[in-house]
């Protein structure tokens, strides 16, 4: 699986892709069966073949309090990181939900919350937390959040949204985004490759390094308004944005190793220009520029660096 909290949470809670849905419920069921679902698969492929590198994907955030002093901010920053991270890592590694979420879950769906505890059969937790080989990590940004109201930030893809109902989170109540004044994507998503350093080292720490679980960081990238220029005849695209994302987070990689994590591979997002979920083709992630009328690709200036530094093993 890749990323089972967007087609469980993002999908049938938020609505933000398909089916569209805004149901607390269906998520949290959506959430269960997805990894349920995996853990049954990874059973019959080992059973077929166990020499199998197996695992799975999922995208994290780096849930901070705006002041960890705040008891407020802090019970916001556990509740976007239990729903969000631990949800999702608590029972892939140690075969349980979070039992801080569920509670949260129960005092405020509490119908959903029964549906959902009904839906959880004897065995599936075993079946889920199956022993995998790789757990790919999927980062883009973290969140600075508070648990008091702040001047409204425009909501991005995968951050909290804070209108009614429209939440991913369904214990997400009181959750603020807190503006932090950082660089930002096209996808309004902030700049933070320091936040992948701290990412890899905790889930190394907490989840991956005692069951000998090696890291793969399966998606990292950023979209940018890309410009076409003719330069001597020649079509370019200068992305110095792009080129910079990629120089800091892949430091921010080999930070980690440095310091004990066992990372084994990184993987950019994107390769080309692509359909980019809800948001069609609007928003450019590729490393190659792909003129969707012509299928003409150029490779971008981060294509130049990328190929440099995968060559040298060096961001500078």
């Amino acid at each position: 699986l890749n990323e089972p909290w967007c087609s469980s949470f993002l999908s049938h809670t938020a609505g933000l892709h398909a089916p569209g849905h805004f149901s607390a419920q269906e998520g949290m069921l959506a959430s269960h069966h997805l990894l349920l679902a995996h853990g049954q698969t990874i059973t019959e492929l080992r059973r077929r073949d166990p020499s199998l590198q197996l695992g799975v994907t999922l995208n994290f955030t780096v849930a901070e309090p705006a002041d960890p002093d705040d008891p407020l901010d802090a019970d916001a920053a556990r509740r976007l990181d239990g729903q969000h991270n631990r949800w999702f890592l608590d029972p892939v590694f140690n075969r349980r939900y979070p039992s801080d979420i569920l509670a949260d879950f129960r005092a405020v769906e509490p119908a959903a919350t029964a549906a959902f505890e009904i839906a959880v059969r004897p065995g599936d937790l075993d079946l889920i937390g199956a022993p995998i080989d790789v757990l790919g990590v999927n980062f883009y940004h973290g969140d600075l959040v508070s648990g008091h109201p702040q001047e409204q930030v425009p909501p991005s893809g995968h951050a909290p949204v804070n209108r009614p109902g429209h939440s991913p989170f369904p214990a997400g109540q009181d959750i603020h985004t807190v503006e932090r004044g950082l660089p930002r994507t096209s996808m309004n998503w902030e700049v933070q490759p320091d936040r992948l350093t701290r990412l890899l080292e905790r889930i190394w720490s907490e989840y991956a390094g005692p069951t000998a679980t090696v890291l793969c960081v399966t998606e990292n990238g950023a979209a940018h308004d890309d410009a076409l220029a003719i330069e001597d005849g020649e079509a370019r695209v200068h992305d110095p944005e792009r080129v910079r994302f990629l120089e800091q987070h892949l430091s921010a990689v080999l930070e980690a190793i440095a310091h004990g994590v066992d990372v084994r591979g990184y993987f950019c997002w994107s390769l080309l220009d692509n359909f980019e979920w809800a948001w069609g083709y609007t928003k450019r992630f590729g490393l190659i520029r792909v003129d969707y009328d012509t299928q003409c690709r150029i490779l971008k200036d981060s294509a130049h660096a990328y190929r440099r530094i995968i060559t040298t093993r060096s961001t500078h």
